[in-house]
């Protein structure tokens, strides 16, 4: 039975009352699957150009969001694209780990943004996880 995230029966239970795997489980909340689903599609699109003509701008502003108590006057000659929460969304993130889609998306911000690595080193969040 294809119910696309929106089945509205008894948590653990296949439509057919057995129990559910943790692949076929819906998701309580689907419209966040479907926002990082989209994240990762926009990042990850157009990651190699040739000659450097084209440039993804998800990607680029998703590698140079800051935290909003970051030091200003330390990252000035950077361009900062947004600011947002560190500390939520690294707890966010490591409550998910068990999808590949927030997997993915700590693993391309640990690489891929200095300022959230930095972050994350720095502070003692990541021992409960660890």
């Amino acid at each position: 039975m294809l119910t696309l995230g929106y089945y509205g029966g008894s948590s653990g239970t296949e439509p057919d009352g057995s129990p559910a795997s943790p692949e076929t489980e819906c998701s309580k909340s689907p419209l966040a699957d479907a926002s990082i689903h989209l994240l990762l599609v926009l990042t990850n699109h157009c990651t190699e150009a040739t000659g450097g003509a084209i440039k993804n701008p998800y990607r680029e502003a998703l590698f140079k969001c800051q935290a909003p108590n970051q030091d200003q006057e330390q990252h000035e000659q950077e361009d900062v694209s947004f600011r947002t929460d560190f500390s939520r969304l690294f707890s966010s993130l490591c409550q998910t780990l068990h999808t590949d889609e927030s997997t993915l998306l700590l693993y391309l911000l640990l690489h891929q943004n200095p300022a959230f690595r930095t972050h994350v080193l720095a502070s003692s969040e990541v021992e409960p996880y660890s």
